[in-house]
C-alpha cells in the first residue's frame, strides 16, 4: 500500500524513537566487556620479541611529547570540542568490536580523554600502519555518509566541519600531542560484545581517510567515552561507566561496565566532582598529596584550581604540575633512602637505583577534592631496568592521571551524579 510523505515522516520518527528506547532498555542493568592491554599476550598483535621496557618506551615519549605540548592549565585551554588531550600510545587498552554489515572486526582504544568514535577507512589518503585490515565501507551495506546538513555536522560537535563536493560532511580532529584524523562523519552499525552481541544501527563515527601521529599500529581507531557529542556514551543514552584496568605486566584482561549497574558502591568507594563544563574532558580537582603522612601541598594556594587535573585512560603517565612534583618528589627522597638512579631513555626525571627488584615503595594518597586515593607502587613507580625503578609521573604545565594511575581501581563515571569514583581492587581476577 503506498503510504503519503506524512505518514512515512511520522513512521520514521517512531523508529528512531523505539532505537533510544531500545538503547536505553539494553543499559538498564549493565553491559560487561573485555579491554585487552596493546602489549599483552591476549592481544591478537603481541609481539614477544620485545621486553616489556620496549613495550612501554612508545608509551612513555607520546606522555612526554604531551608534556612538553601544554603551555597553560587545563581548565584554562581553549577546548574545542574536535581537540582532546589524548595521545594513542602501545599502553592503552583496547576495546573488541564490529563494525559495518556484514560485520568487519575492530579494535578501538577505550578513550575518556576524547569523544569521537573512529576507524581508518579504505581509500586511505594517509594513515598510520595498522596490523589489522582497513575497513571498506564499500563492501558495508549499512554505510551512510553524513549529509552537511546534519545536526552532527556542525560546531556544537566539531570545530570547522566541512563540505566535499558531493555535499558530504567532512571532520579534522587533532590531538594535543600533534597526532590527527580526518574523513567523513557518517553512519554504520556497531556491534559489540561477543557471547551476546548488541549491535547499533546507525552509530555516528569518523571514517578516517587522513590520520598520523603517535596512533599506534594494534589499534584501528578510538572509541570516544568523554562528555561530547559523538561518545559512544552520549549516542547510546549511557549515564554510568565503570572499567578495572590491570596492570601492564599482567597477562589478563581489563573489564569495562556501561549501563545503571556499572555504579561503584561498597563502604571503601570515595568519590570527586567533575567539572560538566570542560566536554569532551572528565576534569577533576587535585588538592594535594600525601606521602605516608607528610602531606604535599602545592606551592601556593592559587596553584589550586577547580578542574586542574583530567583522568584519563588514553594517557600512560600521570602528568603534573611543577608548583606540586618538586613537592612531591621532595617528599619520596625523604621517604626512599636509596641512590638516584637514571632513565636510559630520558623520559622519567625522578629514579632510584637498588641492588634488586625486592623493594617496598612508600603510599602515595592523591587528595582529590572529597577524595583520598592511596596509590600503590604499582600505580606510581616503573622499573625502566633491572636495577633502576623510576617515578612512573613527569612534571608538566598541565595534569593528567594517567592509566598506570589507574590500574587496579574499580572506576566509575556517573554523568548525572558528575562524580567519578574510586575503589582499590585486583582488576587481574
Amino acid at each position: 500500500m503506498a503510504t503519503t510523505p506524512k505518514s512515512q515522516c511520522i513512521c520514521f520518527f517512531a523508529l528512531i524513537l523505539l532505537g533510544i528506547i531500545f538503547d536505553l532498555f539494553i543499559f538498564s542493568e549493565a553491559t560487561t566487556l573485555e579491554l585487552i592491554l596493546t602489549d599483552s599476550p591476549l592481544s591478537p598483535f603481541y609481539d614477544p620479541s620485545l621486553t616489556n621496557s620496549d613495550r612501554l618506551r612508545s608509551a612513555f615519549q607520546s606522555s612526554l611529547k604531551r608534556a612538553k605540548r601544554f603551555r597553560v592549565p587545563v581548565a584554562n585551554l581553549n577546548h574545542g570540542n574536535t581537540q582532546s588531550p589524548m595521545t594513542t600510545d602501545i599502553a592503552s587498552y583496547l576495546m573488541k568490536f564490529s563494525i559495518g554489515t556484514p560485520p568487519v572486526e575492530a579494535f578501538g582504544i577505550a578513550d575518556t580523554g576524547s569523544d569521537l568514535i573512529w576507524t581508518q577507512c579504505l581509500p586511505c589518503k594517509q594513515c598510520y600502519n595498522q596490523t589489522a585490515p582497513l575497513f571498506d565501507p564499500s563492501y558495508s551495506k549499512s554505510y551512510t555518509n553524513l549529509p552537511c546538513n546534519s545536526s552532527f555536522c556542525n560546531p556544537r560537535s566539531l570545530n570547522h566541519p566541512e563540505c566535499d563536493q558531493n555535499g558530504s560532511c567532512v571532520y579534522h580532529y587533532s590531538y594535543y600531542d600533534h597526532s590527527h584524523t580526518g574523513g567523513n562523519l557518517a553512519t554504520e552499525t556497531l556491534t559489540i560484545g561477543e557471547e551476546n552481541p548488541i549491535t547499533f544501527p546507525n552509530t555516528v563515527f569518523g571514517c578516517a581517510h587522513d590520520s598520523g601521529g603517535t596512533f599506534n599500529h594494534m589499534a584501528t581507531g578510538i572509541i570516544g567515552l568523554g562528555l561530547g557529542n559523538l561518545s559512544l556514551l552520549s549516542q547510546l543514552g549511557i549515564r554510568k561507566l565503570s572499567y578495572c584496568l590491570a596492570p601492564n605486566n599482567m597477562n589478563s584482561t581489563s573489564k569495562i561496565v556501561f549501563g545503571e549497574d556499572a555504579v561503584v558502591s561498597g563502604a571503601e568507594v570515595v568519590s570527586t566532582p567533575f567539572r560538566v563544563d570542560f566536554a569532551p574532558e572528565y576534569i577533576i580537582t587535585l588538592e594535594g598529596f600525601s606521602v605516608e603522612g607528610d602531606r604535599v601541598e602545592f606551592e601556593s594556594a592559587s596553584n589550586v584550581s577547580e578542574g586542574n587535573m583530567a583522568i584519563d585512560s588514553g594517557t600512560t603517565l600521570t602528568l603534573l604540575p611543577h608548583a606540586i612534583y618538586d613537592g612531591l618528589v621532595a617528599a619520596l627522597d625523604r621517604r626512599i633512602k636509596a641512590p638516584k638512579g637514571k632513565d636510559p631513555d630520558g623520559v622519567l626525571d625522578h629514579c632510584y637505583e637498588f641492588a634488586d627488584q625486592n623493594v617496598s615503595f612508600p603510599i602515595i594518597t592523591a587528595h582529590f577534592k572529597g577524595a583520598d586515593v592511596q596509590l600503590m607502587g604499582i600505580n606510581t613507580f616503573y622499573w625502566v631496568s633491572e636495577k633502576v625503578v623510576c617515578l612512573s609521573m613527569i612534571p608538566s604545565k598541565v595534569g593528567f592521571f594517567g592509566n598506570i594511575a589507574q590500574t587496579n581501581f574499580w572506576i566509575g563515571y556517573d554523568l548525572d551524579a558528575a562524580t567519578v569514583s574510586f575503589k582499590a581492587a585486583n582488576c587481574s581476577l
